[in-house]
């Protein structure tokens, strides 16, 4: 019996000794009891796994581009055709024309998938449409102003169309659904008090620049590529 306590008390004694001492020393010393080395495992496995579905969702994204890719060029051979025949005759938010209408297969919401952005050919300081590829099929979500600010977190971008009254919009793009955050209109560098909407709510001035402020300091990435004739596709 006295045997058997004295054996506890130096298991006891051991483990204390063990758990007391520095992972990285027990390392170095070569000792190192299973269970310590199953938890060290583990930790050590976790940036691997971080890895390992990085590069997952990087792979079904790259296979979502390339065939989104595909639809959206059948879908601009489509529009080139009917507007070559009848120009202006295409129309989901303003007339395609044939001559001057440009596209780009970019990433506007820096979500890792492309977007096609359709610029009709006139005004284009105007607006451009907006489409995503989505369960097969190519889709209109709105139009836009020309995206000049793509925000690194958010799924959220900047657009804004000239002329004489320039329109500022923030849109949130996510899983294919265009939501537009905020909104205004200045003319000769004044907002117009009228104009100035946030979640689909008249704010005011000081509100909107408070709001611009904001927006401004947050980190950006440019992901619209260079646009393309669509007469040459």
């Amino acid at each position: 019996m006295k045997k058997r306590t004295l054996s506890i008390r130096i298991v006891t004694i051991l483990l204390v000794i063990v758990l007391s001492v520095p992972i990285s020393c027990i390392k170095q010393n070569g000792f190192m009891p299973d269970i310590v080395k199953e938890t060290i495992s583990l930790d050590n496995s976790t940036p691997t796994i971080v890895a390992k579905a990085a590069s997952t969702k990087k792979q079904k994204n790259a296979a979502y581009n390339k065939k989104a890719k595909k639809a959206y060029k059948k879908f601009l051979k489509k529009i080139k055709k009917q507007t070559k025949k009848e120009d202006g005759s295409y129309c989901d938010g303003y007339p395609v024309y044939y001559d001057q209408a440009e596209y780009s297969f970019s990433d506007v919401n820096n979500d890792g998938k492309l977007e096609l952005v359709l610029l009709p050919g006139w005004g284009t300081g105007v607006g451009n449409d907006l489409y995503v590829y989505k369960k097969g099929k190519v889709k209109y979500i709105g139009t836009v102003g020309i995206i000049s600010i793509v925000y690194k977190r958010g799924n959220m971008f900047f657009s804004s169309s000239g002329g004489g009254v320039s329109t500022g919009r923030w849109h949130k793009l996510k899983n294919g659904k265009l939501k537009l955050v905020a909104i205004y209109s200045s003319e000769n560098g004044k907002i117009d008090p009228s104009f100035c909407k946030k979640n689909g709510k008249t704010i005011s001035v000081k509100k909107m620049k408070k709001f611009i402020k904001k927006m401004s300091k947050k980190k950006t990435v440019n992901k619209l590529k260079k646009c393309k004739y669509l007469k040459n596709l």
